[in-house]
């Protein structure tokens, strides 16, 4: 990748910040002494001095920070947006990409918090895209219905499902997303797109919720399902859902504490739901 060109000096900090007792040594610019500044400093200081003491350091090492920085930047945004995204300056990006050690605790969180956004007319890989689609059509959306909802061509998107496509724009990435927040939680009526997608064993949007990874390329859901299918042999982990259900525990909770998806715990409760009332109904 090759880096940015350096953005031009931003504006001081106001008074009664500590950005502004401190001033820019690098650049040449001195601290403000004014009172507000100084009890700014002051606070700053002490809140150090307490997190030290408690080992949460208020500075941590910037090198995860500045990769983050470098993906935001390959994703196709610029300084301006960055800064704006994660309430800081822009001198703060330069001097994570200048080598920059270590970084405030407060800010590295705010970074680490901006989400990649492609520009509108940049080509993305359609993994993500791809895999939404899929998933709508799964539980009966049709590409017609997804199209027209997303603003855009359902020959495009005919294009996408079938592989066609290995890239798409940066906008098209976005609209479907938002297609894809707004109908996902609401099945189709669309019987023959349920049918091709368990053929060609496509998830659905519950089964995404649960694993996640559904724009990382590298994620194989086939081989996900293939360690599911060995995971409901084993008996152990079917009677330690069953124990748990029945203290009337969460199946998010179970599934975090078996190490199965929510999904798999749900099938084995109902599953022991149903063949409980069988058995009393017999019995009755």
């Amino acid at each position: 990748m090759s880096r940015p060109l350096r953005p031009s000096i931003s504006p001081l900090p106001p008074h009664g910040t500590t950005a502004r007792a401190t001033g820019r040594p690098a650049q040449g610019v001195p601290g403000c002494p004014c009172k507000p500044c100084r009890a700014a400093k002051a606070r700053y200081s002490k809140r150090r001095r307490v997190l030290n003491a408690t080992g949460r350091n208020l500075r941590i090492p910037a090198q995860p920070v500045a990769a983050h920085v470098r993906v935001l930047f390959d994703s196709g945004m610029g300084w301006p947006g960055i800064a704006r995204a994660a309430g800081c300056s822009t001198s703060t990006l330069h001097r994570l990409l200048a080598g920059q050690e270590t970084i405030q605790r407060s800010a590295a969180n705010r970074i680490l918090a901006v989400r990649p956004k492609p520009a509108p007319g940049r080509y993305i890989d359609a993994t993500g895209t791809r895999r939404r689609l899929q998933a709508l059509m799964a539980i009966g959306h049709t590409l017609t219905a997804i199209a027209a909802d997303a603003g855009t061509e359902s020959t495009t998107l005919n294009d996408i499902v079938n592989g066609h496509q290995s890239s798409v724009r940066g906008i098209t990435r976005d609209r479907i997303a938002a297609t894809y927040r707004r109908i996902s939680q609401t099945p189709g009526s669309y019987t023959p797109n349920r049918r091709r997608a368990a053929a060609q064993g496509w998830p659905d949007p519950t089964w995404w919720e649960d694993y996640g990874h559904i724009d990382d390329p590298a994620f194989d859901p086939a081989a996900v399902e293939t360690s599911a299918a060995s995971s409901r042999r084993d008996p152990l982990v079917a009677d330690e859902i069953r124990h748990l259900a029945s203290f009337g525990i969460a199946p998010g909770e179970i599934a975090r504490r078996v190490g199965r998806s929510e999904n798999y715990v749900k099938q084995i409760v109902n599953g022991w739901t149903a063949h409980a009332r069988r058995q009393y109904e017999e019995a009755a």
